[in-house]
């Protein structure tokens, strides 16, 4: 039996005088892989920050994993990688095992001495994601696709059951997108529940096991031979502008 590890009820939410979002309910299960797509302004930012606790909604309500978000203290079980780990300075003097300890920040505090069990950990997350030959590596001496293995990594040292991506393959060239996905896949059969945003919608019906189109309100849910069941002019209709959708090698 899954479990509901997100549950957003009737969330609605509002910049000032502009809304982000409109009565969106949504919900993530456990062992999900979420893919998130639709345009830009469309609030998948948004929606990330509400479930980050960046942010809290207008209207409506949201639990992790069965808690009320402002009572859910165990910020360990959430793995975030953003969009800007692609645009990370090069010149930025750390290794690949000390980039890996900042996950644990948030659970030991900024002073706390890594202990042997922290040590495994770090060890683990950078094995988990093919990086372990690189551990005493500085991370700006890395290429792009290897420097998104060890911000994941980054994320996963904190052992959370759910990791969310925004826009993680930005910038990657296409030999390390297909492996980027074929890491997801991996940590997805590990029991690690994926929420992805991405513009990318050929991919995403080809690995996620759920679809959800956000421009605003949430126009689908669903999996991804029902979404692309839906034709062109609909999902047109959905974005807002013409679509013209590009479907990658698998």
């Amino acid at each position: 039996m899954t479990h509901a590890i997100v549950e957003m009820n009737n969330v609605s939410f509002h910049y000032g005088d502009r809304q982000a979002l409109s009565k969106i309910n949504f919900t993530i299960n456990e062992g999900d892989f979420i893919g998130l797509v639709g345009p830009n302004g469309g609030g998948k930012t948004t929606l990330i920050k509400l479930l980050l606790g960046m942010e809290k909604p207008t209207n409506g309500s949201i639990h992790l994993f069965n808690k009320p978000i402002d009572k859910f203290k165990q910020k360990n079980k959430l793995g975030y990688v953003s969009q800007k780990a692609n645009t990370f300075n090069r010149g930025f003097p750390a290794t690949v095992e000390e980039v890996v300890t900042m996950g644990l920040t948030s659970k030991l505090g900024y002073f706390h001495r890594v202990s042997r069990q922290d040590k495994e950990k770090i060890h683990h997350a950078v094995e988990k994601v093919g990086m372990e030959n690189y551990l005493n590596e500085n991370i700006g001496d890395l290429s792009g696709g290897q420097q998104q293995r060890i911000f994941i990594a980054r994320a996963l040292v904190s052992e959370p059951n759910l990791l969310i991506l925004d826009e993680p393959t930005v910038g990657v060239d296409a030999e390390n997108v297909k492996k980027f996905f074929d890491l997801l896949h991996v940590l997805n059969k590990q029991n690690i529940t994926l929420l992805l945003v991405t513009h990318d919608i050929g991919t995403m019906t080809h690995h996620a096991s759920k679809i959800a189109c956000l421009n605003k309100t949430l126009h689908f849910h669903g999996n991804p031979n029902e979404f692309q069941s839906i034709s062109k002019d609909e999902l047109s209709e959905f974005y807002g502008h013409p679509l013209h959708i590009v479907t990658h090698d698998h």
